[in-house]
């Protein structure tokens, strides 16, 4: 794990940005198709300027520490494959943490054990941990052509603005 002196704290519109959260539509859970639209997102295009790495990710393993009845998930993934757009950094594995206060706790908790070997179209960034290590921060959205036509589209948006 690298030092996290040389990233940005979490706090503000990041931690909307990077939830460490898993879609509900990544799962199967949406009901709503629409509101499930990778278009429809109003952080997607925030995610896909602002990500360490964009692509698809594989889930190697999931553990979880209880402490009482706390229980705090720790999800492993690898990157698979080329990412969806040029990363910021040439590291393909991260430990991504789930802690009960969490925004993803509800999903994760619910699929637990069969989240292993599922694949995401993964966002993750790296930020300034509270130790002075670097933490990934995450937002796991659907493996889906859907989903990274949406991010390509987000980023030809944002280099059209660019002078």
């Amino acid at each position: 794990m690298s030092s996290g002196a040389a990233f940005p704290p979490w706090q503000g519109v990041d931690v909307d940005i990077f939830p460490d959260q898993v879609d509900p539509a990544a799962v199967g859970l949406s009901i709503d198709a629409e509101a499930a639209a990778p278009r429809t997102d109003k952080l997607l295009r925030g995610r896909s300027q602002l990500s360490d790495v964009i692509g698809k990710v594989r889930v190697t393993t999931v553990t979880a520490d209880a402490i009482g009845d706390a229980v705090t998930y720790h999800l492993s993934v690898d990157v698979e494959g080329a990412p969806i757009v040029d990363a910021h950094t040439s590291e393909r594995s991260f430990e991504l943490t789930v802690r009960p206060d969490g925004r993803g706790y509800p999903i994760v908790k619910a699929f637990d054990q069969r989240l292993r070997s599922m694949t995401f179209t993964g966002f993750l960034k790296r930020y300034a941990g509270p130790d002075g290590d670097a933490v990934t921060h995450f937002y796991l959205a659907a493996d889906t052509a859907e989903v990274a036509a949406s991010i390509k589209e987000a980023m030809a948006f944002e280099a059209l603005a660019t002078p």
